[in-house]
């Protein structure tokens, strides 16, 4: 089944849009520390409500418009022959393409960070390795994924 150039359109802006939300949700953890400062000593609370309502709208938009994404991806390549396609779910693939072992690299680099300021420190340095953390799990999953291959042929028009 080939894909219209309409349906083809509407998943790379549904992509960059579930990246954008990515993103954001990662950037909330980032966001968290202030806003509990601000509620606990200021007894203001819209800042710590705003950081509680991005990571949550974030999330829920993130995974809804990549859910649309893969839908579209399925339909493509249903009868197509998906042999170069990674047989494994994003999140236990690894090293797929040249982008992708960095990522991958970073995401361990990144886990290693949060574990070990976790461990050594007690400083507004743990939330910003749980940031990277948390983006490049996401980006790790991305890269290693079926959408982004999709993605890459609908636009190139052929195999990526």
């Amino acid at each position: 089944m080939s894909v219209s150039k309409t349906n083809g359109k509407k998943s790379e802006i549904l992509f960059v849009i579930s990246l954008i939300f990515k993103f954001l949700f990662a950037a909330s953890f980032l966001l968290m520390p202030p806003a509990s400062d601000i509620s606990l000593n200021d007894g203001k609370q819209g800042f710590l409500y705003f950081v509680g309502v991005l990571f949550w709208v974030s999330l829920i938009i993130s995974q809804i418009t990549m859910i649309v994404v893969t839908i579209q991806q399925k339909k493509y390549y249903k009868g197509k022959d998906t042999k170069d396609l990674p047989g494994k779910p994003a999140i236990i693939t690894f090293f797929y393409t040249k982008e992708a072992k960095i990522a991958d690299i970073l995401m361990f680099v990144s886990i290693v960070g949060f574990i070990l300021s976790t461990i050594l420190t007690d400083s507004y340095l743990i939330y910003v390795f749980l940031f990277l953390s948390v983006l490049m799990i996401q980006i790790h999953c991305v890269l290693n994924g079926k959408n982004l291959i999709y993605l890459k042929e609908i636009k190139d028009g052929g195999k990526a």
